[in-house]
């Protein structure tokens, strides 16, 4: 029987100690209107391990007991960013972030063109960003729905290693993975990420990856300077973007670049909708996948949020939100349905002193569908990592998942 492959991208009164680590769980607020700031970013000050608060506001990290004399720091785009002392912070921790307000004549900027600054802070790329050999942890989330219920949940923590020098090299190693999917829902279609989607989520190192910073994506779209906005205390260009009047599908968005630096720092964006019918989903590869089984796979939104962190004196990726709604269609097999697919992924700690790369055997192929490897269900399954908080229960998703199978 054929099978469809199709990938989609898409808080005790003291700090709570165990053997080797220490836990801090909390919420970041808005102090003004006590409002919650998701994605907000908790991390160590001298070494980077880090995580993000979820959509509830709420985060936990989980930091090794010789890190106890570090600081954490709490930061949000456009807000003062607050210290820590690791030793002093008792649990449950409310951080209340002020706004961090840019002064009406620092928005006024000449001498500059977005293209210009944009054209400069690619240039800078190899400068600003990782070219030495580094790994880092990463976690991801992928949640599926269709008619609001879920059809789709796989988490998994991973290490990747990257190089620019020598001989360039990405590579993948799983280390921990679970999924769960309704398979008459999702009438067969695979769900799930691949290695090089993962890697392609890193658009500054990876220009290529979508048309916007390279070369045609430069031409095929209209930027235009905004004002600044701040992080971490730092200015930053704020330029906006949308693709010119032109039958192919673009993007509609901003983008945030250091003003000091020049360095990429933020980007938000999503289809326009002056192009989205012309979007055509997947690679070369893929579009002739669907053809053979017979499935088209059409979609509406495809919106990203993507931050990178500067740690000592370059970039690297730091977390992205991806939201996508894509429509399931075949004639061969009578289907016709929509996902709404969240994406989050963090990078939790990276390491980049004598670091070599992985043998081949410990690797995934590029274009391995990670939710095929080994999947086990545990209670205390992240027990041991820093991970985003989910806002629903796993295991309460995946015994409801399977009742209906």
């Amino acid at each position: 029987m054929n099978k469809n492959f199709i990938i989609i991208c898409l808080l005790c009164s003291c700090i709570n100690l165990t053997a080797q680590n220490i836990v801090i769980e909390g919420v970041i607020k808005d102090s003004e209107r006590k409002e919650a700031l998701p994605y907000a970013n908790i991390f160590l000050q001298e070494n980077y391990f880090g995580t993000v608060s979820n959509q509830n506001e709420q985060f936990k990290i989980i930091i090794p007991e010789e890190k106890r004399n570090d600081s954490l720091v709490i930061s949000f785009i456009g807000y003062k960013t607050q210290t820590l002392s690791i030793s002093k912070i008792k649990n449950p921790l409310k951080v209340f972030l002020k706004a961090d307000l840019v002064p009406l004549n620092e928005v006024i900027i000449t001498g500059y063109t977005a293209e210009s600054i944009i054209k400069k802070a690619i240039k800078k790329i190899p400068s600003n960003n990782f070219s030495k050999p580094y790994k880092f942890t990463g976690f991801y989330r992928v949640t599926s729905k269709k008619d609001h219920s879920y059809i789709h949940l796989s988490e998994a923590v991973f290490e990747i290693y990257q190089s620019k020098i020598d001989k360039p090299k990405e590579q993948f190693k799983l280390e921990k993975m679970r999924a769960i999917k309704d398979e008459k829902a999702s009438q067969g279609i695979e769900l799930g990420l691949q290695p090089k989607i993962i890697f392609d989520f890193d658009i500054v190192n990876n220009l290529d990856a979508i048309d916007l910073l390279n070369k045609k994506g430069l031409r095929q779209h209209i930027f235009k300077i905004e004002g600044t906005e701040l992080i971490n205390g730092k200015e930053t260009y704020k330029i906006s973007f949308d693709q010119k009047d032109i039958k192919k599908a673009g993007y509609k968005g901003y983008m945030l670049i250091d003003k000091e630096t020049l360095a990429f720092v933020y980007f938000d964006y999503g289809l326009s909708p002056k192009g989205v019918s012309y979007y055509k989903f997947g690679d070369v590869a893929a579009r002739a996948l669907m053809k053979i089984v017979g499935v088209k796979i059409d979609i509406s939104k495809n919106n990203y949020k993507i931050s990178y962190k500067k740690i000592k004196n370059k970039y690297y990726l730091n977390n992205v939100g991806n939201d996508a709604t894509l429509t399931f269609k075949s004639k061969r097999q009578h289907f016709n349905f929509s996902t709404d697919t969240r994406v989050d992924y963090l990078v939790t700690k990276i390491e980049n002193d004598s670091v070599f790369p992985f043998s081949n055997d410990e690797t995934l192929g590029k274009r391995k569908l990670i939710e095929e490897q080994n999947s086990i269900y545990d209670t205390k399954f992240w027990e041991d990592y820093t991970i985003i908080l989910p806002i629903n229960d796993f295991n309460e998703i995946a015994k409801k998942i399977r009742s209906e199978q």
